[in-house]
C-alpha cells in the first residue's frame, strides 16, 4: 500500500488568483441559489468552475478556458484525460504543461485507510453507518431493501424494523438517550417504494427494537436524507430532493420545517458546531452553508484560500473542525477542514485520503474513537429502478474502512 503525507501546500496559488478570491462575497448565501449559481456567490464550488470552463469552450473563449482551468487547479481539482484534450487547443504549450502537472498532483493517490469490516454482497447499497461507543457495535443500513444490520462478534445480523420502511439513508447514535436514529425514505433504487415510510425511525439501542417513528408530513415533498443530533436530542434532517432542512425537537410528533425548500440545491451531510449554535449544511453543488440556530441566519462557510467545498456527501464534526467525504468532486477525497473565525471560515484544508485504489465511491461515515469509519464503495451505479442490476456483474461486498484522524 502506497502512503503519502499531503499537507496544505497544494493550495498555493498565484497573486492574481488570490486577488480574485479575496474580492468574492465572504458570507452571503443567496435567497434563491438556483438563480445565483455563479462563482461570485459560490467561490468554493468546483462544479460551477467546471461549468464555466464548458461555457468558455462553447464560445471559443481561450482566455476564459485558461482562467477557469487555473482556478480549478488552484482549488485542488482534477481533469480527466478527455477533458484535458478538450481544453488543450485553447492553451499555450507551456500552460498545458503547467496545468497537467498541477492536475496530476491534485489527483495523486493518498492512501491511509484500513479495512474495518465488510457487509456481505447480498445487502445492497449500504449508505449510512453508525457507531455505538458504549458497546462497540457498528450499524449499517441498506437502501434497496431497507435493512438495518448490526455487526457483533465479527458477523452481521438483521435488526427488525417492525412496520413499513423505505430505503435507509443517514443514521446516528444519540448516546445519552440510547437511541439510534435513522432516516427512511424513497429513491429510485428502493425495491418497494409503494410501502416506503418517509421520516425518522428511532431504535432503542439496549433492546434493538423500534422505539418510535416520526413521519414527514404528507404535504411535504421529497425524502429524508442525512441527519445530525443535538446535545438535547433534537434531530436535524436534510431533504436532498426538496432542498429543505427539517427538525424534530424532543418529543415531536412529526418533522417540522427548519429551512424552507428552495434555499439549497441539494442538501446532504449535516454537522453541528461543538457549542450547538450552528448547523453546517453541505449543499452538494455549491459548498457548505451555516445556519445560526438562534438568529435563523443563513450564511456561507467561506474559505481563506481557494478550495473545493462542494460534492460533499458525508459531513462530520471532529473537535472544532469538520471532516467531509467528497464523492462529487474530481478527485474523490476525504478532507479535514480546519476552521477559524469562530467556525465561520476554513483556514486550511488537509487531504486525508484521495483517489485511493482501496475504495470506489465513498459515501457516509461516522467518527468513532478518533477514527473515521466510512462506506468505501456505495455501489449506487450498479442498480436501476427498484434495485434491478444494471449489468450481469456479480454482487460484491461493501467495505467499511477506517481512517485515523490526527489531532
Amino acid at each position: 500500500m502506497m502512503r503519502r503525507l499531503v499537507g496544505p501546500a497544494f493550495l498555493l496559488l498565484g497573486a492574481a488568483c488570490l486577488g480574485a478570491w479575496a474580492s468574492a462575497p465572504r458570507a452571503a448565501w443567496p435567497e434563491s441559489p438556483a438563480e445565483a449559481a455563479d462563482r461570485a456567490h459560490f467561490p468554493e464550488s468546483g462544479m460551477i468552475v467546471r461549468g464555466e470552463i464548458g461555457e468558455a469552450i462553447e464560445r471559443r473563449d481561450a482566455a476564459g478556458v485558461a482562467e477557469g482551468a487555473r482556478a480549478l487547479a488552484a482549488m485542488g481539482g482534477g481533469l480527466s484525460i478527455a477533458s484535458r484534450a478538450r481544453i488543450a487547443p485553447f492553451l499555450s504549450e507551456a500552460e498545458r504543461a503547467r496545468l497537467a502537472a498541477r492536475f496530476d498532483a491534485n489527483d495523486d493517490p493518498v492512501v491511509h485507510s484500513t479495512l474495518e469490516a465488510e457487509v456481505p454482497a447480498d445487502h445492497r447499497i449500504v449508505e449510512g453507518i453508525a457507531w455505538d461507543g458504549a458497546t462497540g457495535r457498528l450499524f449499517a443500513g441498506t437502501v434497496i431493501d431497507g435493512e438495518l444490520l448490526v455487526s457483533e462478534g465479527g458477523g452481521w445480523r438483521g435488526v427488525p424494523l417492525d412496520g413499513p420502511v423505505g430505503g435507509l439513508f443517514g443514521m446516528a447514535v444519540d448516546a445519552p438517550r440510547r437511541r439510534l436514529w435513522i432516516t427512511s425514505g424513497v429513491a429510485e433504487q428502493v425495491a418497494r417504494p409503494e410501502r416506503a415510510f418517509r421520516g425518522l425511525i428511532a431504535v432503542d439501542l439496549d433492546r434493538l427494537a423500534v422505539a418510535r417513528r416520526v413521519p414527514l408530513p404528507a404535504e411535504e415533498t421529497g425524502s429524508p436524507g442525512d441527519l445530525a443530533i443535538g446535545a438535547d436530542g433534537t434531530v436535524y434532517v436534510s431533504n436532498g430532493e426538496s432542498g429543505a432542512i427539517h427538525i424534530c425537537a424532543p418529543g415531536c410528533a412529526a418533522l417540522d420545517e427548519l429551512v424552507a425548500p428552495g434555499r439549497f440545491r441539494n442538501p446532504q451531510g449535516l454537522a453541528l458546531s461543538r457549542d450547538g449554535r450552528r448547523l453546517y449544511i453541505a449543499d452538494y453543488g455549491y459548498g457548505i452553508a451555516i445556519f445560526d440556530l438562534r438568529s435563523r441566519h443563513l450564511s456561507r462557510l467561506a474559505a481563506a484560500v481557494p478550495m473545493m467545498l462542494d460534492g460533499i456527501d458525508g459531513l462530520m464534526r471532529h473537535g472544532d473542525d469538520l471532516v467531509a467525504i467528497q464523492n462529487g468532486t474530481n478527485p474523490r477525497r476525504i478532507v479535514r477542514l480546519r476552521l477559524a473565525r469562530g467556525g465561520r471560515e476554513v483556514r486550511r484544508l488537509d487531504v486525508l485520503a484521495r483517489s485511493s485504489p482501496d475504495w470506489a465511491e465513498p459515501t457516509l461515515g461516522v467518527i468513532a474513537d478518533r477514527r473515521l469509519l466510512f462506506v468505501a464503495d456505495g455501489q449506487w451505479e450498479r442498480y436501476a429502478a427498484r434495485g434491478r442490476p444494471i449489468n450481469s456483474e456479480p454482487a460484491r461486498p461493501t467495505p467499511i474502512r477506517a481512517l485515523d484522524l490526527p489531532k
